[in-house]
């Protein structure tokens, strides 16, 4: 069983793991993300709205620049940001498909899977 530890913000970043041992539990501390967001919100600017599948499609297709946080860009967490990402974004906004962009969503948080993409490191 994976824990996931965000207690308000950005105060805990890491997993904990949590194992049955023969009639006990074990904890262990997993490898810590490098910062919580928004899944959906490209353009980080707090929320998901238009500007946000914009902002991928300009970088995918018009060259647009780096993102500040990969991952937040990545809506099916597939590992890839690609068409199918802002396409999913724009059906959550206007079909209301709730379950279609991955954790963390709606709320910031941590990402829960492991792969290549990470978010810059901000001080402000």
């Amino acid at each position: 069983t994976r824990l996931r530890c965000d207690w308000s913000s950005d105060v805990c970043s890491s997993d904990l793991e949590i194992a049955d041992e023969g009639g006990g539990a074990a904890f262990k501390l997993l490898e810590p993300h490098d910062a919580s967001f928004v899944r959906g919100d490209a353009n980080d600017d707090g929320v998901v709205n238009l500007s946000d599948p914009i902002r991928i499609l300009s970088m995918l297709f018009q060259g647009g620049g780096n993102l500040y946080c990969e991952d937040s860009a990545d809506a099916n967490d597939d590992g890839e940001i690609n068409l199918t990402d802002p396409i999913l974004i724009l059906r959550t906004l206007f079909d209301g498909n709730v379950g279609g962009i991955s954790a963390p969503y709606p709320y910031r948080g941590f990402d829960p899977t492991s792969d290549e993409m990470h978010c810059k490191d901000f001080e402000g």
